[in-house]
């Protein structure tokens, strides 16, 4: 449990540099200091854990969490009733364009047909405000290449998109640097999970 929480904070405190060395830079040259972001929106929050620690990321910001599953979102609403949860696909979900300061994917692409994420990504492009942030946190998928082939069997059992073609073939860089992101850094968060963070150009 130490561990987890060393691993999420070293993700938290990843988030908010990122937000001031990239998202900070356009809005300091726009005449627009010291701005934190407003709006927040976690894509596939599930029961809103991951909704939670992002918003702890950003003390204040308006955080919303979305998933397609009615039944994650009843347990959402019960245990963090400080934020909002919305009932919606990744891929379409109907909200504003530009309407969120950052947008975050916590263990969710991994789950998702490769064709998915990429849809889910433009549509975060899209629900993004000018400056704003993205950040994705997730399983590596190199290092899940790298198991002996019995743990990777053992894993794919359970995770079916977890394969060549899929969930494997997902270039970060290459997927975001289409839909328009810039600034796309990948790193190690952890030994088991990779974080990419990008922006959208104001």
């Amino acid at each position: 449990q130490d561990a987890q929480e060393m691993f999420r904070g070293a993700a938290r405190g990843a988030i908010a540099e990122w937000w001031q060395v990239a998202a900070g830079r356009s809005h300091v040259a726009h005449g627009d200091t010291d701005r934190s972001p407003l709006t927040l929106l976690d894509v596939g929050c599930s029961g809103g854990f991951s909704t939670n620690e992002m918003a702890r990321v950003f003390p204040g910001v308006k955080a919303t969490g979305l998933d397609l599953s009615p039944y994650f979102l009843s347990t959402a609403k019960l245990t963090y009733p400080q934020h909002s949860f919305v009932h919606a696909n990744a891929e379409h979900t109907k909200l504003p364009n530009a309407s969120f300061d950052v947008v975050t994917f916590n263990f969710i692409l991994h789950e998702l047909p490769l064709a998915a994420s990429c849809a889910a990504l433009k549509e975060a492009y899209r629900m993004l405000a000018p400056g704003g942030i993205l950040a994705i946190l997730d399983v590596d998928p190199r290092r899940l290449l790298e198991l002996p082939p019995l743990r990777r069997w053992a894993f794919q059992v359970t995770e079916p998109w977890c394969k060549e073609g899929e969930y494997y073939s997902l270039d970060f860089e290459r997927v975001l640097s289409e839909t328009g992101f810039t600034d796309i850094k990948v790193s190690a968060n952890d030994p088991v999970n990779t974080l990419v963070v990008a922006k959208k150009e104001v």
